[in-house]
């Protein structure tokens, strides 16, 4: 365990996406080329990991067009209880309900300071894993924050927020960037092309922001 690392124990059982993989699996492992994919029981134990997850599965793109090379244990969308923190951690204990992101911008660079937050160095290190190359790990049983996440990427979830509406802060961040950026206003028109989960909460983010939305 990382001195300022966190583990997350993760569960995909109630997940209402995906009930058939929880049933057979706890990882979704890409192989060779990325066209070919299965289920695997392969958990992630580890003493170094742990949250309890769901995941809006928008890597599958990744699995299907072989965007990074295989092994992987996808999964970025997380949600779950701390199980094990590192010597160093102080803002985080034994059973806290939290979502992590995967990935945090350092704050202090000079694309930081412009707001220009994806051509961060830091950004670009992926900062969960449930081993492997880090890539989220939300499909295994176990996923390790690495330290600077750990430290300043997770959020405490409330008690009246369930696990499965925590996995959405990351994706409606995401999501509210892009609306912000575009600015988005009352009476414009906002034409979006696809009805997948992340085309789903720009329409309705972009409704929120009072325009018209043709999709």
């Amino acid at each position: 365990m990382s001195r300022t690392g966190a583990m997350l124990e993760t569960s995909l059982a109630a997940h209402p996406f995906l009930p058939r993989c929880a049933r057979l699996c706890t990882v979704a492992k890409a192989r060779g080329g990325g066209r070919r994919s299965r289920a695997s029981d392969r958990g992630g134990r580890s003493p170094d990991t742990g949250c309890r997850l769901r995941d809006l599965r928008t890597d599958l793109k990744k699995i299907e067009h072989g965007f990074v090379a295989a092994p992987q244990i996808f999964g970025h969308e997380v949600s779950g209880t701390v199980v094990a923190v590192g010597a160093g951690v102080t803002q985080w204990k034994l059973g806290d309900r939290v979502m992590s992101f995967h990935h945090i911008p350092c704050g202090a660079c000079f694309y930081c300071d412009r707001r220009l937050y994806s051509q961060c160095d830091v950004y670009k290190m992926v900062g969960l894993t449930a081993g492997f190359d880090p890539n989220g790990g939300g499909f295994a049983q176990y996923v390790r924050a690495m330290p600077w996440v750990a430290q300043r990427g997770m959020l405490a979830i409330p008690n009246e927020i369930s696990f499965e509406e925590a996995t959405f802060i990351e994706p409606v961040n995401t999501c509210l960037k892009a609306v912000e950026k575009a600015r988005v206003s009352a009476g414009e028109t906002v034409l979006i092309m696809g009805q997948g989960p992340i085309g789903l909460l720009l329409m309705m983010l972009s409704k929120l922001a009072g325009a018209f939305v043709i999709g």
